[in-house]
């Protein structure tokens, strides 16, 4: 049993030398295979991805229209749970499709809506509202929208609680969110690297040539007697 292990042990051994020989053979091809990958991937990005730009606002929300009274640990903790009931809100026709009219956005419902982000921040009752388009000027009229609107809509809806603006809407129009340069390009990078050296490693397997003796040993388990050189004929001048 334990001859056999060491057997089985040493071939797992050999095999992985024998995967980084392939390897190693290859550096140079696996290596610009892996340049021209990551290069492709970012001049796609850079040229063939349309970049989009995110605007975001922060709403603070309360339990109660009245903030007079002192407010509570008990009001606090509801006020964050009220976050995901006022998201539905912000987020719903009731809100959105006044503002694409207003806006002239021809999407569909649907797919618009799953441009806007509306979440707690780091489990506060601060509520951040995102919106990502490819023109910041939009992304920027959403978001002042939604937080002209949403007051309204949630004290009307839930007839309870309020929301007040921390932040106004903000855009950075000279940096997009979307797409990440180093990320697609670390992707593309990666893709180069894997698949190069599973072609390298493919070739090899599919090889069922002898190219040593110590081929010969392993795979028929012969001893070689002896090795016939080969030389080049030369020609001859006429």
């Amino acid at each position: 049993m334990d001859n056999t292990q060491t057997q089985l042990d040493d071939e797992i051994e050999i095999d992985l030398w024998e995967l980084f020989q392939i390897l190693l053979k290859n550096w140079l091809w696996i290596l610009l295979s892996t340049l021209g990958c990551a290069i492709l991937g970012l001049l796609i990005t850079m040229f063939l991805i349309t970049p989009k730009y995110r605007a975001e606002a922060t709403m603070i929300v309360n339990t109660r229209q009245d903030q007079t009274a002192t407010v509570t640990n008990d009001q606090i903790t509801s006020a964050q749970k009220l976050v995901d009931t006022y998201s539905i809100i912000i987020r719903s026709r009731r809100v959105i499709d006044p503002i694409m009219e207003k806006l002239n956005i021809e999407d569909e419902y649907e797919d618009f809506v799953e441009t806007i982000l509306v979440e707690s921040v780091n489990d506060t009752q601060v509520m951040s509202i995102q919106v990502e388009n490819k023109d910041p000027e939009i992304a920027l009229q959403v978001v002042q929208e939604i937080v002209d609107r949403a007051p309204g809509a949630i004290i009307s809806t839930v007839e309870a609680g309020s929301v007040n603006v921390v932040s106004e809407p903000y855009v950075n129009s000279e940096v997009p969110v979307s797409p990440s340069k180093l990320k697609n390009t670390a992707i593309a990078a990666f893709i180069g690297l894997f698949v190069s050296s599973g072609a390298f490693l493919l070739i090899a397997f599919l090889d069922n040539t002898f190219k040593s003796e110590e081929d010969i040993q392993k795979q028929l388990g012969l001893v070689t007697i002896g090795i016939i050189p080969t030389t080049e004929s030369c020609k001859k001048k006429v």
